[in-house]
């Protein structure tokens, strides 16, 4: 049980810092989205 639990810990961490990185470039593409929508809007 002790090794089942240490792998589960183990893949919670990487999942849960795979998920902060997935967060931050999915907030990069959505500024890059609305800068462009803003600069289609310009022109």
């Amino acid at each position: 049980m002790e090794f089942v639990a240490g792998v589960y810990g183990v893949a919670l961490v990487i999942l849960g810092g795979s998920t902060i990185v997935w967060r931050g470039q999915l907030k990069k593409m959505q500024q890059r989205l609305q800068e462009e929508k803003q600069s289609g809007n310009q022109e």
